[in-house]
């Protein structure tokens, strides 16, 4: 009877004779303490590896893993907008752009939606259609100018009907 000895990147057994279920040799290893090998569950070589998978369909794993991975990545990517508009100057401007990285590094800070950084009063009548089309309106990512550029434009600050105070204590809290 042949030995049941699974060979290591292979898909055929140990050819030595054996009296029970390994060979002499296969059995004193199993003793002292060698791991038995396993036929991978991919293409039934045999493996030592504790999830059953030989190093090429391992690698067809690893590879299907980082495909998913990265697949997963650009889904995130893609929920982030890739332009804002810029307060000051009312033009939109591509956030993976040198342009947003400068405003960025100048101390402008990044909204994903300007209504809820502006903090609307809930009094508002939702039934005029006027009122709803400035919500619309609003609801926009910008990129928005820091307090000092603020406070020496007050053409910005009224256009949006915030104060100069609520805008310093918003823009802080972000």
């Amino acid at each position: 009877m042949p030995c049941n000895w699974l060979l290591v990147g292979e898909v055929r057994f140990c050819k030595n004779p054996a009296r029970g279920e390994y060979c002499a040799s296969h059995a004193y290893k199993i003793r002292k303490g060698l791991t038995v090998s396993q036929p991978c569950k991919g293409c039934g070589r045999g493996t030592k590896s504790n999830i059953q998978l030989c190093v090429p369909c391992g690698q067809v794993l690893i590879n299907i893993i980082i495909y998913i991975s990265a697949y997963k990545m650009n889904i995130r990517e893609l929920d982030v907008p890739e332009k804002a508009i810029n307060l000051l100057t009312k033009r939109e401007i591509n956030l993976n752009g040198s342009t947003s990285r400068k405003l960025i590094h100048n101390g402008f800070r990044y909204v994903k939606n300007l209504a809820e950084f502006l903090q609307l009063p809930d009094a508002m009548d939702y039934y005029f259609t006027e009122q709803m089309d400035y919500l619309k309106s609003l609801s926009y990512p910008a990129i928005i100018p820091p307090i000092d550029i603020m406070q020496n434009r007050p053409d910005i600050y009224r256009r949006w009907f915030i104060s100069i105070e609520t805008y310093q204590s918003l823009f802080q809290a972000l």
